[in-house]
């Protein structure tokens, strides 16, 4: 009970599929198509056991099998004269090339057919891992952690035994010819993105501190059999997003023994909050923040709600509450503070953001001084951004990865037939990148591609950086795209979807990607905080450049055309729901808060 196993993580963004650029490296080779490619990577290093690798080669060639071996790595080359002797000595020339110590090793290992680890010792070989990612068949000696590393999805053969070694390398040639053999080398990349990437790594050691802190603070389960619900108050800007992203967390609690509230803006969703049960107070909060007589008047109407209604706890989301929020608690001595940071927004990626971003620094820093509060992150970038400003002590903040997935509404469906959609299911914000997924609309209509475009989402009354619903009209009759506005069952869309889109500028963690995932779609997103950490790049998705309209349109057509890969990374996507965005692991991860929060006071 008192040892727990968490096998190191690694970043796996660049082991991938290649198929232009290994090709390309097997025609330099001089490797026919048709011809097996075997590789191994590894230093000249006697615990490598190269003399055991040529031995077993040379068995190959004398029993007339047909290959080609490619050697990497430092002191693999001609200069090796030790090296030379042993390839002479079993007439390997024609049949090795070497090259020595490399700097695009994923795009040789891409280019290989089968991986060779010889070694006689090992402690956890990397390679193994990169080449499972690389869809490369392995064959290993039974050291370390290799035969655990490709359990039933690879070759295992004792270790100085050169005779098993090229039975297990004929066994790999033979099975390189199957049919079957594409699934296999999926589940194989799918065991290593699941057990041995970086997020695996990191959710296991989240687990482990949670487990710990349930032995020393189990404050929720007490709060319940106290029969005392301690009085716990959302406060979001919009009521519509409290539906959507806070919702099942509130009922939660309210299941757990708490007495909970919600203050909003008014809005249409205040109608279902109070169906629920909950009471509502209206807030006079603004869309924007250009009146800042408005912004103190909405700072007081905060505090002077809390001073009234005497919350334990305030649980505070998006930028507004948080600031405004966490001002006021402070103020009227809110006993417990829980922020929850969704998003830094745009100001920390613009380059001529540089007043704002200090102003933001500063309210951050003043809003979240609380005594006895806690910061929840949804991306490690955010995280950082406040804490290197001081706006946040480490031990304020707490890293959860959005706001979860109910996995079985967001179930896996196989994708239907019919020409590829590409959907993307957001808010009409020029921040949200809706500029840029048109850009690539018109482009794949001019070329002609048989690619659905749809964007399903509205426009946001009152937000500056929204689309008019007038120019949503005329792009969706001109047939760039597909319209579908507002929506509810998300899911379905999925489902009749190939590929979810979002070219986002930043974000919190973006839940329209979680939920792709979950229902077994590919994605494609850009490659800044919130929607990197949302994927697993090359793995569950594609990651590009954001504001890059040219490299979002490719990457889209490049899944569009290969149905194997999208399905690919489809089925990845849901284990990494399954694994990452449950959204009980969630729920079960802010009841511990509360209840830290509640207790004592």
């Amino acid at each position: 009970e008192k040892m727990r196993v968490i096998p190191n993580g690694y970043d796996l963004s660049q082991w991938h599929p290649q198929p232009e650029r290994a090709a390309a490296l097997r025609e330099q080779l001089g490797i026919a198509p048709e011809t097996p490619m075997l590789l191994t990577v590894g230093r000249w290093n006697p615990l490598k056991d190269h003399p055991n690798l040529l031995s077993a080669l040379g068995r190959l060639k004398r029993a007339g099998t047909v290959w080609h071996a490619v050697l990497v790595g430092d002191g693999i080359d001609d200069d090796n004269a030790e090296l030379m002797r042993l390839i002479t000595q079993e007439g390997l020339h024609d049949r090795i090339t070497l090259l020595g110590r490399r700097d695009d090793v994923p795009v040789i290992m891409a280019a290989a057919d089968i991986h060779v680890l010889s070694s006689k010792a090992e402690g956890f070989p990397n390679v193994v891992c990169e080449a499972m990612v690389s869809r490369a068949l392995c064959v290993v000696t039974d050291v370390g952690d290799a035969a655990r590393i490709v359990a039933e999805e690879g070759i295992v053969v004792p270790p100085r035994n050169a005779q098993a070694l090229a039975a297990g390398i004929e066994k790999a040639l033979q099975l390189i010819a199957e049919p079957a053999l594409a699934a296999q080398l999926d589940r194989a990349a799918q065991r290593v993105a699941q057990r041995y990437s970086l997020s695996t790594m990191v959710e296991s050691y989240e687990k482990l501190w949670h487990d710990m802190l349930n032995q020393t603070h189990d404050a929720t389960r007490s709060v319940t059999a106290s029969g005392q619900g301690p009085l716990l108050l959302y406060v979001v800007n919009n009521p519509a997003f409290f539906v959507s992203h806070r919702l099942p967390l509130a009922i939660a609690a309210k299941k757990a023994g708490f007495t909970v509230q919600v203050a909003t803006m008014d809005g249409s969703a205040v109608a279902r909050i109070r169906e629920l049960g909950f009471i509502h107070h209206r807030l006079p909060l603004s869309r924007s923040g250009k009146n800042p007589l408005a912004e103190l008047r909405s700072i007081w109407a905060i505090y002077r709600l809390f001073k009234r209604v005497q919350p334990q706890v305030v649980h505070a989301v998006t930028i507004k509450p948080v600031l405004y929020g966490g001002i006021a608690a402070r103020l009227a001595r809110v006993p417990g503070f829980l922020a929850a940071v969704s998003g830094l927004g745009y100001i920390f990626t613009n380059e001529r953001g540089g007043l704002m971003r200090w102003l933001a620094l500063r309210l951050y820093g003043l809003a979240l001084k609380h005594p006895r509060s806690r910061v929840i992150f949804q991306n490690s970038n955010d995280r950082d951004v406040l804490l290197n400003a001081g706006a946040v002590r480490s031990e304020q903040a707490v890293l959860i990865r959005g706001s979860g997935v109910d996995l079985d509404t967001f179930n896996y469906v196989p994708e239907p037939d019919g020409p590829p959609v590409a959907l993307m299911v957001s808010r009409l914000l020029l921040d949200k990148g809706i500029h840029e997924f048109i850009t690539a609309a018109q482009k794949s209509q001019a070329a002609g591609e048989a690619v659905v475009w749809q964007i399903a989402g509205s426009p946001d009354k009152g937000n500056p950086a929204s689309v008019t619903a007038e120019q949503m009209t005329q792009w969706h009759q001109s047939g760039v795209i597909q319209w579908l506005g507002e929506q509810t069952n998300i899911a379905e869309l999925y489902h009749k979807s190939h590929i979810a889109v979002l070219p986002s500028y930043r974000e919190g963690l973006p839940k329209s990607l979680i939920e792709a995932a979950a229902c077994g779609r590919a994605v494609v997103t850009t490659d800044v905080p919130g929607c990197r950490d949302a994927i697993e790049a090359n793995v569950t998705g594609l990651l590009v450049p954001a504001q890059d309209a040219d490299a979002l349109y490719e990457a889209i057509l490049t899944l569009a055309k290969n149905k194997a890969m999208r399905q690919q990374f489809g089925r990845a996507g849901r284990d990494l729901a399954e694994r990452a965005f449950d959204i009980n692991t969630v729920i079960d991860t802010h009841l511990r808060l509360y209840g830290y929060l509640a207790k004592n006071n």
